[in-house]
């Protein structure tokens, strides 16, 4: 943050700069905020029927009290997200690496490795799947779903011993060691104090559909052309205290609470699906604070500073980020400062139909369904509940009347009513089950409902009774899933692709050598002594690891995500090829000499899209080579040998009838003459 703006934002005051962008922001976030509460009932709504959750009326009291139980609602809705979420998982997982790169040249090939190591090590260290788990559960709740990236640098202390600067003893004793040849003295060492990277890289976090803000005015599908986007959650007033200490915030101490009708109104849009009733008012407690973040394109010379100087120099729009607290104190102005120029929010959704901003959910395509089967469900339990219930008709006059009021067991007549009969006293009312039928309706409207969403009973693990053969199960199971994968390649290309792209970036301009070197230097040999890269095909060239060098030189893309990887493929191509050529006497030469190809190389790429980590580890050292040798050139000699003692023929070729052939050495085991016994 420039010190200039620093220093407007530490008064204790509002400046005039101050109160300028502190409109310009909010105003935005309330454009937003406005067309972003109308689906608030909505999602609180699909968020109760997915967790089976629903409100007691006065029925449920009433049946609680006689032992009964509530109604209920089916959970057919959370059996179908669960679904969907399985096969999106399994569809994106189903290969070793979330992201593979594809170079556009052949220089690229070695970079597009490096770059996959490195994605696959921040995703890791972002716990990648319970990310992708709850990006794709709201998805099938809210249909939109968020995800925020950004560049952290973490440190932590760790004690390391180093030796101790020698005294001016010291060098004296050292130097007299040397006159009189006498063995030198170890160094002193000692314990010190010592901060180091702990994780360098992209930071990935799940943002709730409910505190997200994008332009209103554009369609979600095209939210990157948008004016601005932003979002807003509860953090300490400690942490941004630590914010401010880091040089990242500025006047956090100023910071005013919520009170009155703000309180309500923004506390509102922070509540999480739970009974109005019940919601916890958790920004009462001082410590507590609204941080609202907006990422807006505005021109910097239009901002006047209170010296009278522009906030930037640029007279067109640039993106900036703005960080304004309890919606009364901005505690950060700066530029982004990102080389992709995006918003840092990767949004996606479940149909994304640029003719609506936020387009239905499963929950949302099916609610209907959902409440008409649990209607039924819920008025059959209604009435096998009167049903059980002992409905009598009794005639006081025979009967002890409080007998059948207190439900005791015995039911006692009255004297001299015996002779008459019980049933004119007491007779039960017969009671039909007019709700039997509506089990039968249940089962044909989960068929809708699966049809509606092709998550059918074979994706969830479930067969129909009667039979089937396996062909018609094989083509069911895929015509649904070809739906599903549709779906999941229309997140891949609007969500995943993107925030790839903008990840690799990041590291491309953040990265340092040090931690480059950390996360791939040993898994790649490309790595000469840590300290350089070698150029493919050229290893006299070398170029210094730097932003600069691994932004301008190397290019790739990401592969489909949802199709299965190609690696086996690409390898069962090359081994085919090896084949070929090593069946050919001639093979080796035509490979080398006229096609020009080294087939130590291919080897290893061979175990590389096998999945072998490490093939160097398999390569010969100079030691065991000189071995091979030895036992090659004693092969020889006896070969040799034995041809002089046949008198000049070769083995093989037929000698006089009764003439010896020395049986040959096998090949496995002249490679293996060379090991210990």
């Amino acid at each position: 943050m420039d010190d200039r703006i620093r220093a407007e934002l530490s008064m204790e005051k509002p400046t005039l700069f101050h109160t300028k962008i502190l409109e310009h922001a909010k105003g935005l976030i309330d454009l937003s905020r406005t067309e972003m509460e109308s689906y608030y009932d909505r999602w609180d709504m699909a968020d109760l029927v997915y967790r089976g959750e629903r409100y007691r009326d006065e029925d449920d009291k009433k049946a609680c009290q006689s032992g009964a139980p509530d109604k209920i609602v089916l959970p057919l809705t959370y059996a179908q997200i669960q679904t969907f979420i399985a096969f999106a998982m399994n569809l994106l997982q189903q290969r070793e690496l979330f992201y593979e790169l594809e170079g556009t040249g052949e220089e690229d090939h070695r970079a597009a490795k490096l770059a996959e190591a490195l994605l696959d090590e921040n995703l890791t260290f972002n716990q990648w799947t319970q990310i992708l788990y709850q990006f794709f559960l709201d998805l099938g709740r809210f249909s939109i779903a968020i995800v925020q990236h950004g560049w952290i640098h973490k440190t932590e202390t760790i004690w390391k011993e180093q030796p101790v600067a020698p005294s001016f003893v010291d060098n004296a004793r050292a130097m007299l060691g040397t006159v009189f040849s006498t063995a030198p003295v170890a160094p002193k060492m000692e314990q010190v104090k010592t901060v180091q990277t702990a994780y360098k890289g992209n930071e990935l976090i799940s943002i709730s559909p409910y505190k997200f803000f994008p332009d209103p005015r554009f369609p979600l599908t095209r939210y990157q052309e948008g004016e601005f986007c932003g979002s807003e959650d509860e953090v300490s007033r400690s942490s941004l205290k630590q914010g401010q200490a880091d040089d990242l915030y500025a006047g956090v101490d100023f910071i005013q609470e919520i009170k009155g009708p703000d309180h309500e109104r923004i506390h509102r849009r922070t509540r999480q699906n739970t009974d109005p009733g019940q919601r916890t008012n958790t920004t009462n407690v001082k410590a507590t604070i609204i941080r609202t973040t907006i990422q807006i394109e505005l021109i910097p010379s239009e901002f006047m500073l209170g010296d009278g100087t522009p906030m930037g120099t640029g007279t067109e729009p640039e993106k900036w980020v703005v960080v304004y607290a309890n919606d009364n104190r901005v505690i950060r102005c700066e530029p982004m400062g990102y080389d992709h120029n995006h918003y840092t929010y990767s949004v996606a959704q479940f149909s994304p139909d640029q003719h609506g901003f936020i387009n239905e959910s499963i929950t949302e395509m099916i609610s209907h369904l959902q409440a008409v089967i649990d209607w039924f469900i819920n008025s059959h339990i209604t009435n096998v509940r009167k049903h059980i219930s002992n409905r009598l008709v009794v005639d006081p006059q025979g009967i002890y009347y409080e007998d059948v009021r207190d439900h005791k067991p015995v039911i006692r007549l009255k004297p001299n009513v015996s002779q008459m009969g019980v049933d004119r006293f007491v007779k039960q009312l017969n009671v039909s089950d007019v709700t039997r039928g509506h089990i039968g309706d249940v089962e044909v409207l989960m068929k809708f409902v699966s049809m509606t969403t092709a998550i059918s009973d074979n994706l969830m693990g479930q067969y129909h009774s009667g039979r089937r053969s396996a062909r018609e199960a094989s083509n069911t199971s895929a015509a649904s899933g070809t739906r599903l994968r549709t779906i999941v390649k229309l997140i891949f290309d609007t969500c995943f692709r993107n925030l790839g792209k903008d990840m690799i970036s990041n590291l491309r301009d953040g990265l340092d050598e040090d931690t480059f070197v950390t996360i791939t230097g040993t898994d790649y040999p490309d790595w000469d002594a840590y300290n350089a890269f070698k150029v493919p095909n050229s290893n006299a060239q070398k170029i210094p690891v730097n932003r600069t060098t691994i932004a301008g030189r190397y290019d790739f893309k990401l592969f489909e995500g949802t199709l299965p990887s190609e690696k086996f493929a690409q390898a069962e191509t090359l081994e085919q090829t090896l084949l070929a050529l090593m069946k050919n006497p001639d093979g080796l030469t035509i490979l080398t000499n006229m096609l020009g190809y080294d087939p130590a190389k291919l080897f290893t790429e061979v175990l590389t899209l096998r999945g072998i980590k490490h093939p160097d580890r398999f390569k010969i050292d100079q030691f065991r080579q000189q071995q091979l040798m030895q036992a090659q050139q004693q092969q020889q000699l006896a070969q040799q040998n034995a041809t002089n003692t046949n008198g000049g023929t070769s083995p093989g070729t037929g000698g006089g009838q009764g003439s010896p052939v020395p049986q040959q050495q096998s090949s496995f085991s002249s490679l293996t003459s060379g090991l210990p016994r």
